[in-house]
């Protein structure tokens, strides 16, 4: 590394500016957040941190640390407050524009707006933010760092800028009804003058100050990725910078957190430290010469020192003479984690899930090659409904929203594999209701007059604001379907992380809440909706997240395997994460306390291990039914295995995973 890469960071530099700490779940947002927030605060900055991850973690960080509360406010984004001030800031102007620019009452948007909105979260924290920046604007603060969500749903508020402009927009245009009546009837022969209803100078205000926070955003904020030296993690930073960078937004720096450190004679510490030196060269060179790296050492064992002085040990260049001198270490023996047996008994549906970066991914990969070479052998699928797709990283493949079937040269059996594109789910339900209103409108719109034609492209421009995180739901009902028309046996799915989760879950209930008010307005305007491909449509749709939610619900057929990790925060998120699974009614069916350390490698892994070990007590007491498994870190040999580096990782899971009970055919 040059000098350019060890420049540390400073309140003076930073002043005015918006950071956004990004990454995969796990691997350190929230930590270097807080620690550079607080770093900058000391410096005599006002700064206003804020979460927009659903499971918030910013004050956990905090816990037990020294920090400026006079310079440093911090807000963990509440989606459900924003939403109830959203619908009272706009609820009369949506009534306005239902009453003025379509055939719809007052009273059936009041049904609608009481709903609750399914994927609002990140269009709510996209206009959350323009507030905050305008405020760092007027001098309120001098830095905003923001603790995102993993990459999938950042994107997804990145992109809010565009669907909030349709929303208005589309608002906006179909108070051109209106309007054409006033031209038509109401200008008393006055061309020039143009009439505009308060809600109309409203939605134009609305629409300025979207793309206002678009500009400060590209203007302002300073994208920091934070990353580690893990194949898994690498490759999907190189995937966000890319997507950031074709975004024209500023990417600058990168943090490659918990870098592992080795002790001579340390077999482990020197796998980890071989892969993790190779893994930073690699993220290194592929974002290029322009962003500076800073490395942060991993094995501080006291949560709050660790905070505290996060910036300050920012480490600066990789030894990479280390990896050359450690070629010949002696080894030691270590546990091996093939006595660690998990066992599983066989469901229909396996949900993988749990925080980001706990391993969600490598255990759904197993799980679906342990059920596919069990006695029944019963034929598999697993699928990514995470946003931000490693499935295919983890088998070394390209997936698709196809099925792929994958064979392992460890293993005789085959499973398929895809990582859905919730999008494109959502777009053919679209096309299809779409094809269904212009089918009710036809016949009616023969010699009718002008106001019929604005109708049914309000129906239609309304079809197209359905709000992000529907998408979502659409990927799971993928699953239900493969299960009616008995494609497959068993279903693993590698979930999205614990917020996110856990809003997925809960929309079938929301969405039936909504098909039930749909359908009351369509059987009250039946003289306009008579399409029978509509109603069917429609009820088709009922009958799908009908099925998937009695699937999710269904302890026999469904089961959540939780993974986590070894740490206080990965300990109260899994509480959470328990509590909100059996709210919603899931059975949780397994815990599995992932990457712990080897006791007695040496003094590195020994001091880890006894810090690990006080977590996985409280895991043993709080969790006892569900009989946690602990599994040890899995780490390469020195001779090469015949699998390939990619599926090493699942082969080895694979022989830990046992299969209780099974398909009968």
């Amino acid at each position: 590394m040059t000098d350019r890469e060890q420049a540390p960071f400073s309140a003076e530099k930073l002043r005015s500016k918006i950071l956004v700490f990004c990454g995969k779940g796990g691997v350190g947002k929230t930590t270097a957040a807080t620690a550079v927030s607080n770093h900058l605060a000391q410096h005599g900055a006002s700064v206003l941190l804020v979460s927009f991850d659903p499971a918030h973690s910013v004050q956990d960080r905090l816990k037990g640390v020294h920090y400026e509360s006079a310079r440093l406010q911090t807000l963990e984004f509440n989606a459900s407050t924003e939403l109830e001030s959203f619908k009272e800031k706009w609820l009369e102007t949506i009534e306005y524009v239902a009453e003025h620019g379509t055939f719809f009452e007052r009273q059936d948007v009041q049904e609608l707006f009481s709903l609750s909105f399914p994927g609002m979260d990140e269009m709510l924290a996209f206009l959350y933010l323009g507030r905050a920046i305008e405020e760092l604007n007027e001098g309120a603060y001098d830095t905003i760092c923001i603790d995102t969500a993993p990459t999938g749903h950042l994107l997804t508020l990145l992109k809010a800028e565009e669907t909030l402009l349709r929303w208005f927009s589309t608002f906006g245009s179909l108070l051109g009804k209106e309007e054409e009546m006033f031209a038509r009837f109401g200008n008393r022969g006055n061309s020039a003058q143009k009439y505009q209803s308060g809600a109309s100078i409203q939605i134009e205000q609305q629409i300025h100050d979207i793309q206002q926070t678009g500009e400060w955003l590209h203007r302002k904020a300073e994208f920091v990725l934070v990353s580690q030296a893990a194949p898994i993690v690498v490759d999907e930073t190189i995937r966000l910078w890319l997507q950031l960078s074709e975004q024209k937004f500023i990417v600058q720096s990168c943090i490659v957190n918990d870098f592992p450190r080795h002790e001579e004679g340390c077999s482990l510490c020197h796998s980890n430290f071989v892969e993790a030196n190779t893994e930073a060269e690699r993220l290194m060179s592929a974002l290029g010469a322009d962003l500076s790296f800073f490395i942060q050492a991993s094995g501080a064992a006291d949560k709050g020192e660790f905070v505290e002085n996060y910036v300050s040990h920012l480490l600066g260049p990789l030894d990479h003479s280390a990896e050359r001198k450690s070629a010949a270490v002696q080894k030691k023996q270590v546990h091996d984690s093939r006595d660690d047996r998990v066992e599983l008994c066989h469901r229909q549906l396996f949900l993988s899930v749990g925080k980001g970066g706990v391993g969600k991914t490598s255990w759904a990969a197993a799980i679906a090659v342990a059920l596919a070479q069990s006695e029944a052998g019963p034929s598999v699928l697993v699928i990514s409904t995470d946003p931000a797709h490693s499935l295919g990283d983890r088998f070394g493949v390209a997936l698709g929203k196809k099925p792929q079937t994958l064979e392992f040269e460890f293993s005789s059996a085959s499973v398929d594999a895809m990582e859905v594109d919730p999008a494109q789910e959502l777009a053919s339900l679209r096309q299809s209701l779409g094809r269904h209103i212009e089918e009710a409108f036809g016949e009616k719109l023969n010699g009718s007059s002008f106001s019929l034609r604005h109708d049914q492209e309000a129906i239609l421009s309304l079809l197209e604001l359905t709000p992000p995180g529907l998408d979502e739901l659409m990927a799971l009902l993928v699953l239900s379907d493969a299960f009616e028309q008995g494609s497959y046996d068993a279903i693993v799915v590698d979930s999205a992380p614990s917020g996110h989760l856990v809003r997925l879950l809960s929309m079938p209930e929301i969405i039936e809440d909504w098909l039930k008010t749909i359908f009351s307005i369509l059987l009250k305007y039946k003289n306009i909706f008579s399409s029978l491909g509509l109603n069917k449509e429609l009820f088709l749709l009922k009958r799908r997240v009908r099925a998937l939610r009695e699937l999710i619900q269904d302890p026999t057929r469904c089961g959540a395997i939780m993974v986590t990790r070894a740490t206080d925060m990965c300990l109260e998120e899994c509480r959470d994460l328990h509590k909100n699974l059996q709210k919603l009614g899931t059975a949780v069916s397994g815990l599995l306390i992932n990457q712990v350390r080897h006791r007695d490698s040496c003094n590195i892994c020994d001091d880890m291990f006894k810090s690990e070990s006080q977590i996985i007590d409280a895991y043993l007491q709080e969790f006892a039914p569900l009989q946690p498994k602990v599994v040890h870190s899995i780490y390469r040999k020195d001779c090469e295995p015949k699998t390939s580096k990619e599926c090493f990782l699942i082969e080895k899971l694979v022989d830990l995973i046992e299969i209780q009970g099974g398909h009968k055919g």
